[in-house]
């Protein structure tokens, strides 16, 4: 699995991204982060997973009353909406859970594509200084005109 190599700066992009998740001190010191551990990291946090989970605990205790009472207070409709509703929310957190997963997995390649365009920009910036510096000293020689000279300046920018 490809590894990223990311800064402070990714790092608290990355956890902006994905809902305001605050890193502490001791999480920026890592020099490294995978899909995998990018996307554990940001279902730990989500909060809509999280209320999603909540709800199914609920449900349950829903339905364990309803279970508990089915002899005596509770019909058999009444139960049956009970393990509806609970199958509901199981299925509405299995849900959330699959859309915070996607959502983790495509933040986490605009990471790498931001960083593999701030490295190719890098390089390019490099090449057109050294093409400026080269063409400074052909201009010097008198080797190329002015306007050759300004159109190597030009690049670079």
């Amino acid at each position: 699995m490809k590894v990223i190599k990311y800064t402070l700066c990714s790092v608290l992009l990355f956890a902006f991204l994905i809902g305001g998740v605050t890193v502490s001190a001791e999480e920026t010191q890592a020099t490294s982060i995978t899909l995998e551990d990018a996307i554990i990291l940001g279902l730990s946090r989500d909060d809509q997973l999280l209320q999603a989970q909540m709800t199914v605990e609920l449900a349950k205790i829903n339905l364990l009353n309803a279970e508990v009472n089915l002899k005596a207070t509770v019909t058999p409709l009444q139960f049956e909406e009970v393990q509806q509703a609970f199958d509901n929310a199981v299925y509405r957190m299995n849900l959330q859970y699959v859309k915070t997963a996607l959502a983790l997995e495509k933040l986490y390649y605009g990471v790498l594509k931001a960083t593999d365009t701030l490295t190719l920009r890098a390089n390019a910036t490099t090449r057109a200084q050294q093409q400026l510096d080269i063409a400074r000293f052909r201009h010097g020689a008198g080797q190329i005109t002015d306007l050759q000279l300004r159109y190597a300046e030009h690049n670079l920018l």
